[in-house]
């Protein structure tokens, strides 16, 4: 068995502030730890329930977050960017039993972090099909094109309810709660605990995993914070601007939207 780990840094235990989440500010390594510690949490539960081999993408901006001495023996570790549109989950194949994701949180507008957003702060809403999407929706959608389950999210508690709604049966492991510009975070040891055991049991039941339905018409939306921004994306091929601020293109194909992400954001 085969498993692919995508690890964000904004949903991690204590994740509140900008500050934090970037190389060389103020509180980058206390959360870089703590991103490697959840990482290699979820990727020895993937080992112990018999994953012979733990693909690990550190997916958190610069893609230089976590070394790959950080996890445990068994694990490959994609850093920095390829420049593939799969984006958070590039090299995952039909070859792999399984996604999961760790440190991952809520969609932009959604109130669910003090860090919400989808795939750049210089967004303020993503839809699809008409629909709020966030970074986790666009993973699972990907994988499911591959024929590979979501099974097991860790993040935020809006997104872990999210991925419940959207996912019936998918584990989830909430590090902490929204409250404006703060975060209360839960217990961190138990956070661990709790990821070590979700992870082994979503690889147990790898059966009993569903695949969400694939939408027969594509259609993306992404309202721009600068209206600039947006009329220059607006010169993507097919990409309309529909409001000062607002973009939307249709595609064939799932992976027409992703390429218009990578290169228009």
């Amino acid at each position: 068995m085969k498993v692919y780990l995508s690890v964000d840094m904004e949903g991690v235990t204590g994740a509140q502030h900008w500050d934090e989440t970037e190389i060389g500010k103020p509180g980058y390594e206390r959360l870089r730890d703590r991103m490697a510690r959840e990482a290699a949490t979820v990727a020895a539960a993937a080992l112990e329930a018999g994953a012979c081999e733990v693909w690990v993408q550190d997916a958190h901006d610069t893609g230089r977050n976590l070394a790959p001495e950080d996890l445990p023996p068994g694990c490959r570790l994609i850093r920095g960017w390829s420049g593939d549109p799969r984006l958070m989950v590039q090299e995952l194949d039909k070859s792999f039993a399984a996604l999961l994701v760790v440190g991952w949180h809520s969609g932009a507008g959604s109130g669910g972090s003090p860090l919400c957003h989808a795939m750049s702060t210089g967004l303020t809403g993503l839809r699809l099909n008409g629909e709020p999407c966030s970074e986790l929706r666009l993973a699972g959608l990907t994988a499911a094109g591959l024929g590979v389950p979501l099974v097991f999210c860790a993040g935020d508690q809006a997104l872990c309810a999210e991925a419940r709604a959207w996912l019936p049966g998918i584990r989830t492991v909430a590090t902490q709660e929204g409250r404006g510009e703060s975060v209360v975070c839960h217990d961190a040891q138990a956070v661990l605990a709790r990821m070590a055991e979700a992870g082994r049991a979503a690889l147990a039941n790898l059966s009993a995993a569903r695949l969400p339905r694939l939408p027969r018409r594509w259609e993306l939306e992404m309202d721009f914070r600068s209206p600039a921004r947006a009329r220059r994306a607006s010169f993507y091929p097919g990409m309309r601007q529909v409001t000062p601020s607002t973009v939307r293109l249709r595609g064939a194909a799932l992976d027409d939207l992703l390429r218009a992400l990578l290169f228009a954001v």
